[in-house]
């Protein structure tokens, strides 16, 4: 299922090393990959001990690493927080940004959408800076780069409830954090 075509559930934090399947315990680093099928272009949360993605475990085919975040194991009785972590999510921008991948996928694909809403989430949390439009792109610079040439992100031409629907995801995906 594509993630613009509809919304589907994305696991939350799991709490265990899916290479190892050792309880990940409060307070312990850990990584969180998030996976494509290359059959099906679902994508799937999948965490790891840091030891066992330092030994090179990784999602096997027809799996594919979309992107991975370092996270910490929350604790049980941890007060709620927002969902999305501007610092998780910055990571996240910047491998959907350098991922030559993305540049060669047509401007409606699921990385494209993905990138597109984490770029409007990153600006009105005030990660990024918007600096306009240009030719069916929007211009952003990453907080206190303003000197710097601006990142082109092209909009894939969602729609409100696609875009809805995006962020929802990546909220799904990136909660559990801490």
């Amino acid at each position: 299922m594509s993630l613009i075509k509809g919304s589907y559930p994305i696991a939350k934090f799991s709490g265990r090393c899916a290479q190892t399947d050792r309880a990940l315990e409060p307070g312990e680093a850990f990584i969180a990959a998030l996976a494509e099928s290359l059959e099906t272009g679902e994508l799937r949360r999948i965490d790891y001990s840091i030891q066992a993605w330092s030994d090179g475990a990784r999602p096997e085919s027809p799996w594919r690493v979309f992107a991975s975040w370092r996270g910490v194991a929350p604790s049980p009785d941890r007060p709620k927080r927002p969902m999305l972590d501007t610092g998780s999510a910055l990571d996240l921008f910047e491998q959907l940004v350098e991922d030559e991948d993305v540049q060669d996928e047509t401007p409606a694909s699921p990385r494209h959408a993905l990138r597109y809403v984490l770029t409007l989430l990153l600006v009105r949390k005030r990660a990024l800076v918007y600096h306009g439009t240009r030719d069916g792109t929007i211009l952003v610079a990453r907080k206190g780069e303003d000197e710097a040439p601006p990142i082109e992100i092209t909009d894939p031409g969602l729609d409100e409830s696609t875009i809805a629907i995006v962020a929802e995801q990546l909220d799904a995906v990136l909660e559990g954090e801490s």
